[in-house]
This record gives C-alpha cells, structure tokens and sequence, in this order.
C-alpha cells in the first residue's frame, strides 16, 4: 500500500505548498507551457499577455525536471500530454514480434514518463492539466494557425499545440 503525499508532509519535507493544485479558483499566470512527454520532452512556452509562443525547447525528462524546479509557481501552469488517458481497445498483431515489443516498450517508457512529470509538477505546486494525445500537425498547419515562423521538431509543434491560446488552466486532479 502507497501512503499519499499530504500538505503537512509536504511543508514537513521543504516542499512549497502553494496555491496552485489546491486552488479552488484558477487565476492567469502569465505563461502556459505545453509539454509533449516522452524519450524526447518537446515545450513550448506561450506568453498568455502577449499572446505568443515566447520559448520553445526539446529537453531529456532529467532535464526537463531541472529545469521546471527552478521556476516560479506563481508565474508558470502546464499543460501536458498524457498518453495514460487513450483508452486501450484491443491488441494488435501484425506478425512481427520484433517491432510490437518494440512499439511496446516505447509506449510504456512514454507512460512512465509522463507519470513522473505530471506527479512532479504538481508536488511542485504547479497547476497541471492533462489532455488526451491529438492529431500531430505538420510544420505548414502550426504555421497557419500561430504565424510561428520558426523551424520546430514534432515534440516541439505537438507542444505549442497543447498550450496555443490557453489563458487558464484548471487542474483536474
């Protein structure tokens, strides 16, 4: 049995209790960061005052968590990509061992990932919504809907995508 992390422990071990997964009333903080979990951690950083992407990275998931623990939970709220929601429906086997336990690996190292981040952040006392994984866009699609000029990988595009335009985020948990 895995005991749950409560407030009390948390203030007991250094670990700010902020506002933000227990706030009851979201509130605008100035940027929303998308992220893409996986091998390959894609963020994007929109400016929800300006009204454009002001950063965009591609980190490893050890990086990536450095680099969310030095900024302000007062600033920042994600919003991630959680490809533990997809529902599974049936197994598909297509002949070649090889690249199913491949295709599986991969997908459980993604899960696992994601876990970690999501769980991170929120003990972290960020405000963290997860979304279901989307259609990926091509670089001609972001470009049409954001006038983002620059040349982004499929993390990166896939994480502007998740926080283009979102003012507040409300944590679900």
């Amino acid at each position: 049995m895995t005991d749950r992390i409560t407030l009390k422990d948390r203030a007991a071990h250094g670990i700010p209790v902020v506002s933000g997964a227990a706030s009851a009333v979201p509130t605008r903080k100035r940027y929303t960061v998308g992220v893409d979990p996986g091998q390959n951690v894609g963020v994007a950083i929109y400016d929800t005052f300006e009204r454009r992407i002001d950063q965009t990275r591609t980190f490893t998931p050890g990086e990536f968590i450095l680099w969310a623990w030095d900024i302000s939970t007062d600033a920042f709220q994600f919003v991630v990509e959680d490809c533990r929601l997809i529902k599974i429906t049936g197994r598909r086997i297509d002949g070649e061992t090889g690249v199913n336990d491949r295709k599986g690996q991969n997908v459980g190292m993604v899960k696992g990932v994601t876990g970690v981040i999501i769980e991170f952040l929120r003990l972290r006392g960020f405000t963290v919504a997860t979304v279901k994984p989307r259609r990926k866009k091509d670089a001609e699609q972001l470009k049409r809907e954001t006038g983002l000029e620059t040349r982004t990988n499929q993390h990166v595009r896939d994480a502007i995508d998740l926080c283009w335009g979102v003012n507040v985020v409300r944590d679900e948990q």
